[in-house]
């Protein structure tokens, strides 16, 4: 895919909610089948040509690194948590030649089509574009409001029947960098969409496709079932 320079995988977290099961393996090399749930993700970028694909990693890093050693992942090692943005921000600075760069957790697994995404963060001239999906009873997550596909406004979590849910999938152009604070610390969600959100141009492509965020023992055990279909 010629109009993004790559992606950037997000899989330095704690996963502190799913420590009960997880133990000492950090999130993204939760056994799925044969697999580990980073498998996932990484196949649906590849699926859709886009393979200069960097791992931003920090818990235990050296069992993702020993897990994929025979691939052409590239690594970003957080010596510290940096949060969502500092990881980024990280990220960003060891690829100094990009114009949009696609950016994901590495915690969740989205069936969107990249392609369409990018034609929308193109066809927009967005600074951001999210990926996003309505969810019922979005209680474990923030919502957002959007007029067309442009976002104009990020809700608290609270009880409500369904939102528009950011899936933490992005598209970001090089021109956000100006919006990135001093500091190395800091979440992207916070510091970035929600304070910036009147500076830049954020917009969404709402899919219906499958998602799930394995954060919580009860979502990763959906994922086990659920998840290798996506391989096949």
């Amino acid at each position: 895919m010629d109009s993004v320079s790559g992606a950037i995988i997000l899989a330095g977290g704690l996963g502190t909610r799913l420590k009960s099961i997880s133990k000492d393996t950090p999130k993204p090399l939760m056994p799925i089948s044969d697999k580990v749930f980073l498998d996932y993700p990484i196949h649906q970028l590849k699926k859709f040509k886009i393979n200069n694909i960097f791992l931003s990693v920090g818990f235990n890093h050296n069992l993702i690194v020993d897990y994929f050693k025979n691939t052409e992942l590239k690594y970003i090692i957080e010596e510290e948590p940096l949060g969502t943005g500092g990881a980024i921000k990280k990220a960003l600075s060891q690829i100094p030649d990009f114009e949009n760069i696609v950016i994901l957790n590495g915690d969740t697994f989205f069936n969107i089509d990249y392609d369409k995404l990018v034609e929308l963060h193109l066809k927009t001239r967005s600074d951001i574009t999210i990926g996003s999906k309505i969810i019922q009873k979005p209680y474990r997550y923030g919502t957002m409001e959007i007029e067309n596909s442009k976002v104009i406004d990020f809700k608290e979590k609270k009880e409500i029947e369904e939102g528009v849910v950011n899936c933490g999938i992005y598209i970001i152009n090089k021109s956000i960098l100006k919006y990135f604070p001093s500091e190395e610390k800091f979440s992207f969600e916070k510091e970035i969409l929600e304070n910036q959100i009147q500076k830049i141009k954020i917009s969404t492509l709402v899919s219906d496709s499958y998602f799930i965020d394995i954060g919580i023992p009860e979502d990763y055990n959906k994922a086990i079932s659920e998840l290798p279909q996506f391989l096949k």
